[in-house]
């Protein structure tokens, strides 16, 4: 996530929490929503180790997923991410 969305989504992250979702984040973000009382599990980045959140995707693990990518690097798992959500019917 951009950290310049990071602070936007605290709110939402802990209403998500409060209805029973399981969030998860990669490290900067999982550290950010941490730090500011959201209890969140983190993964590795794709292609920085196992168990990413495409890999949650296609086990069925992720309902709803909030991405906002910056730069090329995180455009193209963007993709990945997408197609993996479209493959699965997840929002």
């Amino acid at each position: 996530m951009r950290d310049e969305d990071k602070r936007a989504v605290v709110f939402l992250a802990k209403q998500l929490a409060t209805m029973g979702f399981d969030l998860v984040s990669t490290p900067g973000t999982a550290r950010f929503l941490s730090m500011n009382g959201v209890a969140v599990e983190r993964v590795s980045k794709l292609g920085e180790g196992r168990r990413t959140v495409v890999d949650l995707i296609r086990d069925g693990d992720i309902q709803l997923i909030l991405n906002t990518p910056l730069g090329k690097k995180s455009k193209r798992d963007e993709r990945s991410i997408r197609l993996a959500a479209m493959e699965r019917g997840v929002p």
